[in-house]
């Protein structure tokens, strides 16, 4: 056995086994594969182990051309023994299981269920059962909900996000009268100063400010209100 190197292969089969195992254990939890997918890794890495010792005990490998052959047999051997249970174990895992997929998002869009967060734009795979879903993305009211999932049920839903009002706060460090108006929509005026700033909160869209006071060329802006965001204005004006 030492002459055909067989411990010297199972070394190295340890430690490529080992980095698989390295690799595959953080991409699973990124990718939030189940367990099964890392039960069926080990499974395959264990079969190959003895097909391992069996290929070291043919190779004569007392030449340094076998041994870089053994070295690249082992580590081939390796990938495909572990990436064909992977496979496997996905595609066992795939059939046992139920999805739900959410359409009609905002890019920015989070998926959170049973406490995991998900991508908004990829199908979401669950085991039967009840299931505690929630939606969330910046400046939109978020969506709770719980889905019941069965074996191999597709759950498509089309989903509209309420966005949340924003705000358009407008001060000046003097009295003025302003008058707040969305484009083709009813004007708003109040007494601005001081110590009584002018906030609104309203749905997304172009709003125009128009601010006088007496002796002064009027100041006037137009701001655009995003969902969930807020605008700040200060008065100041030029002298006519």
């Amino acid at each position: 056995m030492k002459r055909r190197r067989v411990f010297r292969a199972l070394v190295v089969y340890g430690v490529v086994a080992f980095a698989v195992l390295q690799i595959i254990e953080p991409v699973m939890h990124g990718l939030h594969w189940p367990d099964a997918v890392l039960s069926g890794v080990v499974i395959g890495l264990a079969i190959a182990g003895p097909v391992v010792v069996a290929i070291a005990w043919i190779f004569d490998a007392n030449d340094a051309g076998s041994r870089s052959r053994l070295g690249l047999v082992l580590v081939g051997l390796s990938v495909v023994v572990a990436g064909g249970f992977l496979a496997f174990s996905l595609r066992k895992v795939r059939a046992a299981l139920g999805s739900i997929q959410f359409k009609g998002l905002p890019v920015e869009a989070v998926i959170h269920v049973d406490g995991e967060s998900h991508a908004s734009d990829k199908p979401v795979y669950l085991r039967e059962g009840t299931h505690e879903f929630e939606i969330l993305a910046p400046g939109y009211e978020s969506r709770p909900g719980v889905v019941w999932m069965t074996k191999n049920l597709a759950l498509v839903f089309d989903i509209s996000l309420k966005p949340l009002p924003g705000r358009l706060s407008v001060s000046s460090e003097e009295p003025v009268t302003c008058t707040v108006a969305p484009l083709g929509g009813p004007a708003r005026t109040e007494k601005v100063g001081p110590d009584t700033p002018l906030k609104i909160d309203r749905p997304a869209g172009t709003m125009h400010v128009k601010c006088v006071k007496p002796g002064a060329a009027a100041f006037e802006r137009t701001v655009k209100i995003e969902p969930g965001r807020s605008e700040y204005i200060e008065v100041t004006f030029a002298s006519k």
